[in-house]
């Protein structure tokens, strides 16, 4: 197969998983909030963005790299002492606290079921890394129903992901071990080194990204209670739904950035703005309908419990625009070589 066709194959995989799978899991998240009440909904979102905290610090931006052997590194085990340590100081229920350390060791295992995937991203047969991604919500989904059917609550919640996130690091290591050859999980602290060096210039600023995503419903939980986290995640949850349509966009666009980064600066320039005009034409209706139609919105997707959350949808729909368009520069500045550019100004953003 032609390296064009290849791209092309990728791209439409892709951009079908990304669609699928994100509507898997905005079925997923809509049963929660539609089965607990809206504290209980609050409860599983402080649990959810704190999980993903504790992974995003733990990722470091590893699975991007393309690698031929996976390490299980201490770096794994020192992220799950810290959140043993920080739990019990949360004020909040010994279900959430429990629930809280349940849920990031679940993310843990998504870490290494990454790990495989990047191998499969390595001998581009990411139709394979696709299905695993669509197969894994969709098992999400049906785990997180039955689990409303018996009335397991918030533990019950954090078991699915747990169940789900093993079963796809399985599935991946199956593929890779069938496929190409066995790839060991084991201590090597040198390889980790270089892997670790290697990532942050690029995945830092992703890293980044991804936790100021999740900062918004700790601090949240900090200030408030439980009840105003759940009122604001429920538009929260439905906007991050919105943020896939970039991400799948920017994918394919990767490839023709870094063709004429340094090759044609021309054509480069003629992309970057080709692509800025493209993504501001289809936020803008989207943010425009989520600020108009807010309250329909929430009413259909959330119930009548969270209309009190409407200037909330509307100052996230805004938020939309932003959002799609600083979706590029994560590739933009990757192209360029300058990723530490990128990181130096994601900080930035961060800390404001």
């Amino acid at each position: 197969m032609k390296q064009s066709q290849r791209i092309v194959k990728n791209a439409v995989f892709g951009i079908g998983a990304a669609v699928t799978g994100g509507l898997l899991y905005l079925a997923t998240i809509l049963t929660i909030a539609h089965s607990v009440s809206v504290a209980d909904f609050g409860k599983y979102s402080f649990v959810l963005a704190f999980a993903m905290f504790v992974s995003n610090v733990a990722d470091s931006g590893l699975p991007r790299m393309v690698i031929r052997e996976i390490a299980k590194d201490r770096e794994r085990l020192v992220a799950v002492v810290l959140v043993a340590l920080v739990v019990p100081f949360f004020h909040l229920g010994t279900d959430v606290k429990i629930s809280a350390l349940g849920m990031s060791i679940a993310t843990m295992a998504s870490f290494h079921a990454s790990g495989y995937s990047a191998v499969l991203r390595a001998f581009e047969d990411n139709e394979l890394n696709y299905l695993g991604f669509v197969l894994h919500k969709l098992l999400l989904l049906g785990l997180v129903f039955a689990i409303v059917k018996l009335h397991f609550g918030l533990v019950g919640f954090v078991a699915a992901h747990l169940a789900s996130n093993l079963l796809l690091w399985y599935f991946y290591h199956l593929l890779v071990t069938h496929l190409y050859a066995p790839v060991p999980l084991r201590i090597d602290v040198p390889l980790w080194k270089s892997l670790l060096f290697s990532a942050l210039p690029m995945g830092g600023g992703v890293m980044l990204r991804s936790l100021a995503l999740q900062l918004d419903i700790l601090v949240l939980t900090w200030m408030t209670n439980l009840t105003a986290v759940g009122l604001f995640s429920g538009p929260y949850r439905l906007s991050m739904a919105m943020r896939v349509i970039p991400q799948t966009l920017s994918l394919p666009l990767f490839p023709l950035y870094s063709r004429t980064a340094h090759f044609s600066p021309q054509r480069f320039t003629e992309a970057y703005q080709w692509s800025v005009k493209f993504f501001a034409l289809i936020s803008f209706p989207m943010a425009a309908f989520f600020v108009a139609w807010s309250k329909p919105i929430l009413q259909l997707a959330l119930g009548t419990r969270y209309l009190a959350a409407i200037p909330a949808m509307q100052l996230l729909g805004i938020g939309l625009v932003p959002s799609f368009l600083s979706t590029l520069f994560q590739y933009l500045f990757a192209a360029l070589d300058q990723q530490k550019r990128f990181l130096a100004s994601t900080c930035v953003g961060v800390c404001l």
